[in-house]
């Protein structure tokens, strides 16, 4: 399967090669209270990683950027009310985040596969939403392969709150190997963003400062979150594609922030750097002294279940007293 923007397997260059790193910014609120400021307050720290991204030939068109919210409920009860789908209480369905092929007999086919999958699965659908955007903020090169927005919406019902997450991560890899194995034309813009009762993820091939112009629900003042992560790539070369990999699964959320990861994605990401990191490391902790140097992060201090927004400031404050105070001279936490 192709990737829309990326060229053909030819000579020595093969796209499956292709990898990006990102700037990653975090605001949170460390009592845990919702609001819309903190989503303005995420945008803007996403602005002011720009320098971590990159454009090309087309100076309206980014690298991709980024930001992960908690799932706003009031704002997405309205809006998917709107849309003539009726949700339950906070917690009780989870949201997904849908790049889809701009045909719309290629999105229905999509769309059918997914709900196939879903009752397979045990799990009810409740909805689909179109997702609000204004593509004429965007550059040229964005809009040649921009895929088609859309949320679904669905029902936790008897699950409880962990086997639902893990439910939903199922669904979501069953969803894009299916679709990525079939025949339906344009399937290589079907991506699936986020899938999850928790947070949700809107991202798109962007400069940071296009986000709010882009998607109209990030404006809403309805929009409210407790903590958002912004993040902006830069690739090695670059290709103009949708479908890129920000960080968004819980764990590796988790491990971007204290510099460690075990899953198998983040260890792929790492494998090319991680002498030239090791090295630099070294070098900079062999010239502190001993007792700023920190103890290896165990297992046990990875978090068991999604955490509270306190929890996370606690985890970081922890993280931050054993490495001697501060972040470090780059100001950046991965």
């Amino acid at each position: 399967m192709t990737i829309p923007g990326f060229p053909r397997r030819q000579g020595l260059y093969d796209p499956q090669y292709e990898k990006d790193s990102c700037g990653i910014g975090f605001v949170v609120n460390i009592k845990g209270k919702k609001s819309h400021d903190i989503v303005r307050k995420g945008l803007q720290v996403l602005e002011n990683l720009t320098h971590r991204g990159a454009q090309g030939c087309d100076p309206c068109t980014g690298d991709g950027a980024g930001i992960l919210l908690q799932v706003p409920h009031t704002f997405l009860k309205r809006v998917a009310g709107d849309a003539g789908v009726s949700l339950p209480e906070v917690g009780e369905y989870g949201v997904g985040q849908l790049f889809l092929p701009p045909d719309a007999d290629s999105r229905r086919l999509c769309e059918k596969l997914f709900t196939e999958i879903l009752a397979g699965e045990g799990l009810r659908l409740l909805g689909w939403r179109d997702v609000p955007v204004k593509s004429d903020q965007i550059g040229a090169q964005a809009r040649t392969t921009e895929p088609f927005m859309r949320q679904i919406f669905i029902a936790r019902d008897a699950l409880n709150e962990a086997q639902f997450e893990r439910k939903l991560y199922v669904v979501r890899k069953r969803v894009e190997k299916a679709v990525a194995e079939s025949a339906v034309q344009g399937r290589e813009h079907f991506y699936v963003s986020s899938l999850s009762a928790h947070t949700i993820v809107y991202k798109g091939l962007l400069l940071p400062h296009q986000m709010a112009a882009y998607y109209q629900d990030l404006t809403d003042e309805r929009m409210v979150s407790a903590l958002a992560r912004g993040s902006t790539r830069v690739p090695p070369a670059r290709k103009t594609t949708w479908s890129f990999r920000h960080a968004r699964k819980s764990g590796c959320r988790w491990a971007m922030a204290i510099r460690s990861c075990s899953t198998a994605s983040c260890r792929a990401a790492m494998a090319g750097r991680t002498r030239s990191s090791t090295a630099r490391r070294t070098r900079r902790l062999s010239a502190l002294p001993s007792a700023r140097v920190a103890a290896p992060i165990t297992a046990s201090a990875m978090p068991s279940s999604m955490p509270s927004p306190i929890e996370v400031l606690a985890l970081l404050s922890q993280l931050r007293e054993r490495r001697g105070g501060g972040w470090g001279s780059s100001g950046h936490c991965c």
